[in-house]
């Protein structure tokens, strides 16, 4: 349902929906006196909920080698890039069921629809994400103050099956990331993936010629560091739209109305249209 806001000084038609279930605005701004429309495009319906089950398929797999070839090359950096991915198996798991349930209508108990779960999911998400760090550094910390020889020939091997499939899940949730927070949250989990995977292939590729077993650990940090980033960056946006804040660009598309007109729009005109 749209919301219409009208003004003495022209006219500006803003249609301010969920952003957690739709891709980012479109604005048109005619300046002051003028008009600004307030586009959204895609929604939640095209998202496609196969693409989510593939990359949770991969996520239980991939830990998996990973752990194994970490524990027997002695390799932290292997054990946190699976710790990570096995805690993307969970936020993907948790993202398909609030697809799921975001594609129930409205209710009379819930009159605005089930939309807001991916919104949910993304927090939870960004929790999984935070335990998963400190795991990381935990075991970084302990192992730069007790190095271990690691193998890096198996380090480089396993790393190359987190670089295929990590690629692959992110690949596949790239389009559907423009129209839903939610599976946003899962592709930068992915691109995380892929690109800590790709840091680990060049550490493995290093020790094999160089002796340097504080990198191992030392990278895992850094890896934390882009996890972090990550959780902050979907911390903002899911926060934003449960304390329903401005969607992004509505401001400049305001910018030529006066603050006494923009509180207090008119919303029946709004929904007569509608």
């Amino acid at each position: 349902m749209a919301v219409h806001a009208h003004a003495e000084q022209g006219t500006c038609t803003c249609a301010h929906e969920d952003t957690a279930v739709q891709s980012e605005p479109h604005i048109h701004n005619h300046g002051a006196g003028g008009s600004c429309h307030h586009h959204h495009h895609g929604p939640i319906e095209e998202v496609s909920g196969s693409r989510l089950l593939i990359t949770l398929g991969l996520n239980l797999i991939i830990p998996a080698v990973q752990v194994a070839g970490g524990l027997y090359a002695h390799s932290v950096a292997l054990i946190s890039d699976a710790t990570h991915n096995f805690s993307d198996f969970t936020a993907i798991l948790i993202a398909y069921f609030a697809f799921l349930i975001g594609r129930k209508g409205a209710t009379a108990a819930n009159t605005f629809g089930y939309r807001r779960a991916e919104v949910f999911a993304a927090l939870i998400n960004v929790l999984l994400l935070a335990g998963a760090s400190i795991f990381i550094v935990h075991e970084a910390v302990h192992r730069l103050h007790n190095p271990q020889s690691v193998s890096g020939l198996w380090v480089m091997a396993i790393a190359a099956v987190g670089v295929v499939g990590n690629g692959f899940s992110a690949w596949l949730l790239h389009r559907d990331a423009q129209h839903s927070l939610n599976v946003r949250g899962a592709f930068l989990h992915m691109l995380g993936d892929f690109l800590t995977s790709v840091a680990v292939l060049l550490n493995g590729w290093v020790l094999i010629y160089k002796p340097w077993n504080w990198l191992d650990p030392a990278l895992s940090l850094l890896i934390v560091v882009f996890i972090l980033k990550n959780c902050w960056t979907i911390l903002k946006d899911a926060t934003a739209i449960l304390m329903n804040a401005t969607p992004k660009g509505l401001i400049s598309c305001t910018s030529g109305v006066p603050w006494e007109l923009l509180i207090n729009i008119s919303l029946t005109q709004g929904l007569l249209e509608t």
